[in-house]
């Protein structure tokens, strides 16, 4: 008698490799290693963009891991074993950054494989109705959770009891959903199209709307972080930019306020340098933001009286003097200021 061939497990490359990506990334992060350059930031649009890809394999707990494993082997393996290896690996190339971007673009971003999952299941509930070498890949019951999943994770998030990229999974699953259609479906340049559309919607908002679309607040803080980055340059004109751009979405930052002002004066944009100063002051005062506005008034003070402009000298000093009432020297600025514009006064009367 012949022997049973032994049942080995599906040459899977592509899934298996992606699999122990995962896993290793997770070792790596029990054993205390930092994986945050795995992560989607500011820093994937301004020369980092592998973060699109890789932030798709570190997980938040072993149970969030070994839920995505699960689903990654169980719907990739398959599609791997009609499609082949390479066609399955530009599968995962597109879900990943997709779904990652757009998490990103409309809110803070996440990580793992969620996306993914949700794009593999997109792609063979399409495909399974037209493929019948794939007719048994999803069954009704596999699609109630999935759908089911989805809203529980909206639930709790709005509920505040479990953050989930939401956002991540919609995208993933309609990416897949749009590729399954051009696998298989009957107007493939339609689909191919829309997926295209779909793509450069989700990156273009994780890169260039994000400021406009997002709604974590995010934006405004990275906007002035590139302020902050442009100041230390030497960079005054980009710097006033980004802190305008940052201003625009949250009005109120004392800081960028202040920071904004700095960089007007270094411009030599004095005045609106000392309107941004006392904005400023009038969001958060305390002691520096009153000596920034005291500085920069007395040295507008000054040049005014050395160039004739009286009346516009007194107001600055008494800018001044209305700040610092207890303080001599401020009054004592105030009382030289108006002598010496009764002075100019007199001289210009004879």
């Amino acid at each position: 008698m012949r022997p049973l061939p032994i049942q080995l497990a599906p040459r899977v490359p592509a899934t298996s490799g992606l699999i122990g990506a995962a896993v290793l990334v997770a070792i790596l992060e029990l054993l205390g290693h930092d994986i945050a350059a795995l992560t989607v930031e500011r820093s994937t649009f301004t020369g980092e963009p592998w973060r699109l890809w890789t932030s798709a394999l570190p997980h938040v707990g072993m149970i969030h891991l070994a839920f995505n494993l699960y689903w990654t082997w169980r719907f990739g393996g398959r599609v791997e074993e009609r499609y082949g290896s390479w066609r399955t690996l530009g599968l995962y190339a597109l879900l990943a950054p997709v779904s990652a971007a757009a998490e990103y673009a409309i809110f803070r971003g996440g990580v793992g494989l969620s996306g993914v999952g949700y794009g593999l299941f997109g792609f063979l509930w399409v495909a399974s109705k037209r493929d019948p070498t794939l007719s048994d890949a999803m069954d009704p019951g596999t699609v109630r959770l999935f759908v089911g999943w989805f809203f529980v994770c909206i639930a709790a998030t709005v509920a505040g009891m479990l953050p989930v990229a939401n956002v991540a999974h919609g995208a993933g699953c309609a990416m897949g959903v749009l590729l399954g259609w051009a696998a298989v479906g009957s107007r493939r340049p339609v689909a191919i199209a829309a997926t295209l559309l779909l793509t450069v919607a989700c990156v273009g908002g994780a890169w260039v709307a994000r400021p406009y679309v997002n709604l974590s607040g995010e934006p405004a803080l990275e906007l002035a972080v590139l302020g902050d980055a442009a100041l230390d340059e030497g960079d005054p004109a980009r710097a006033i930019r980004e802190y305008r751009r940052s201003l625009e979405l949250e009005p109120d930052d004392a800081r960028v306020h202040y920071n904004l002002g700095v960089a007007l004066q270094r411009a030599e944009r004095h005045q609106e340098a000392l309107a941004s100063y006392e904005r400023s002051f009038a969001l958060a005062p305390d002691a520096d933001r009153r000596s920034a506005v005291r500085g920069l008034c007395e040295h507008l003070g000054h040049l005014a009286l050395a160039e004739g402009r009286g009346p516009e000298a007194l107001r600055l000093f008494e800018r001044v003097a209305a700040l610092y009432p207890d303080d001599p020297e401020a009054q004592q600025a105030l009382l030289d200021a108006r002598t010496l514009v009764r002075a100019f006064g007199d001289a210009a009367g004879e």
